[in-house]
């Protein structure tokens, strides 16, 4: 096998953003769904719930390792 045969495929940054995505999707959907909330507490909870994620997945692309990834997606 030649060295041009080795074509590495990131797996743990995609799924850890992606197991973030979920994470906020489900936040979002739990705001709306939540009727003792006003219009402006859900839209500041969401903007709060989007700003975490952002940060979450920030640290997701500055990790070096997998255990650091983990650890942000953990984080987030």
């Amino acid at each position: 096998a030649s060295i041009a045969s080795v074509n590495p495929t990131a797996q743990a940054k995609p799924a850890a953003k992606q197991a973030i995505d979920d994470a906020l999707k489900a936040k979002t959907d739990a705001i709306d769904a939540n009727n003792d909330l006003t219009a402006e507490e859900k839209a500041k909870a969401k903007e709060d719930a989007k700003a975490k994620a952002d940060a979450a997945k920030q640290a997701i692309d500055n990790a070096t390792t997998n255990d650091v990834v983990t650890q942000a997606k953990n984080d987030g």
